[in-house]
């Protein structure tokens, strides 16, 4: 019985860490997307304010 439960917590945790790794894909993702924003819009009010 000890050794089922060992195996099913094991596939509970696989699961937990796959969905995470989902998840962190996408978020990191949009992380991305925004870091892209956010250097175009620190680049034009650097140059705006340069102006």
């Amino acid at each position: 019985m000890s050794k089922s439960k060992r195996n099913q917590r094991r596939y509970v945790w696989k699961i937990k860490i796959f969905k995470h790794q989902k998840y962190s894909n996408k978020y990191f993702s949009n992380l991305k997307k925004e870091k892209i924003i956010l250097n175009q819009l620190m680049k034009n009010i650097f140059l705006s304010w340069c102006l």
